[in-house]
């Protein structure tokens, strides 16, 4: 494939990803329906952080599997800076936003302690784990490839979904069991399993396989395989939840499937044909979605204390739309302020630009 394709379908979906994950923080359909609010927000929502990390490990494969070539050791050390960067940069505009809930109540030295631990090991704020966790699977695939190859990734990505899955959809299985305790002791300090490097790194392998082997050219019926793989997905969901052995769904075995097939499903796609309107929107989709991904926390905080101060319960509905406005609005507007987008969303280039390298 030439370095030149557009994946226009990948972005897009990447695109409609921030938005999933926006109905996660929000529960639209809370009010409305448990059945309905069930469905988009541990069903449908769930596909979009496993969708980008397979989509990273895909495009980042290129460059791990020649990583004697100089420049493909750049390229990794400049997006895992990028990631770094982004972390700590976007940290401290949550910390900002975040200095209440950190430091009222609660002495200085306990305000302090609280935000250096979730700085280094959850995240200053819900989302922002994506960044570091995705940062440390990165290095962590490189090291495992450099001493282990991939025999050893693949093992440890294996171990990490088992993990997942007892600690997600199924964790209702090892709760009163040692392996139980000893992992609810791990997140009280580390934080959540599902929002760590842990959920990162076998995604990111899936990605890197997918196109190592090159699934996306011998999967047949691909698209026939998303609608069994998403019907599982409600069966074993609303299944696990009606049985009582899952406390979250971020990772489940029906959700890996269906990520892997229907991300192979778009690949497909874009190869077979580039419609116009992808063509012409995709670096909107494609640099859109990181940036609504990374602002919407914002504005809901933002909502929230509007919300307190009226006295009013949370709409929450109306609360899904009007972040999903104001986000995709404000990425509209900062797109235009050069100065300020670059230093938002890619501060090595803006850096560089600053000393005019």
């Amino acid at each position: 494939m030439s370095s030149n394709f557009q994946y226009t379908r990948v972005n897009f979906m990447k695109f409609i990803g921030a938005f999933l994950v926006i109905v996660i923080h929000t529960h639209p359909f809370f009010n409305i329906s448990w059945g309905l609010n069930f469905f988009f927000v541990n069903v449908l929502a769930r596909i979009a952080v496993p969708f980008y990390l397979v989509t990273s490990g895909f495009f980042l494969y290129s460059k791990v599997a020649h990583l004697n070539e100089k420049r493909n050791k750049e390229k990794i050390m400049r997006y895992l800076l990028k990631l770094l960067k982004l972390y700590v940069l976007w940290s401290g505009v949550y910390l900002i936003i975040n200095l209440p809930a950190y430091f009222s109540n609660k002495s200085l030295l306990t305000g302090i302690i609280h935000v250096i631990r979730n700085f280094l090991f959850t995240s200053i704020d819900v989302h922002l784990w994506y960044l570091l966790a995705t940062a440390v699977s990165v290095y962590i695939a490189v090291i495992v490839l450099k001493k282990l190859g991939w025999t050893g990734l693949v093992s440890i990505s294996l171990i990490c979904f088992l993990l997942l899955l007892v600690t997600q959809t199924y964790s209702g299985l090892i709760n009163e069991t040692i392996i139980g305790t000893g992992i609810s002791l791990y997140e009280r300090i580390f934080g959540t399993i599902a929002n760590s490097f842990i959920m990162a790194v076998p995604f990111l392998t899936l990605g890197m396989v997918i196109c190592r082997y090159e699934w996306m050219n011998q999967l047949k019926h691909s698209g026939c395989w998303c609608i069994v793989a998403f019907m599982a997905m409600i069966v074993e969901h609303f299944g696990t939840r009606l049985l009582g052995i899952s406390t979250d769904y971020a990772v489940s075995l029906s959700l890996i499937l269906f990520t892997v097939v229907f991300f192979i499903y778009l690949l497909q796609k874009d190869q077979q044909s580039q419609p116009d309107f992808f063509l012409k929107y995709s670096l909107l989709f494609q640099q859109g979605s990181l940036f609504i991904y990374l602002i919407h926390i914002a504005f809901l905080r933002l909502l929230l204390v509007i919300y307190g101060q009226l006295g009013i319960e949370n709409p929450r509905l109306i609360t899904f739309i009007l972040i999903s406005f104001a986000s995709v609005g404000s990425y509209l507007c900062l797109q235009r302020i050069t100065v300020v987008y670059q230093w938002l969303m890619n501060p090595i280039r803006g850096l560089k630009r600053k000393q005019g390298v």
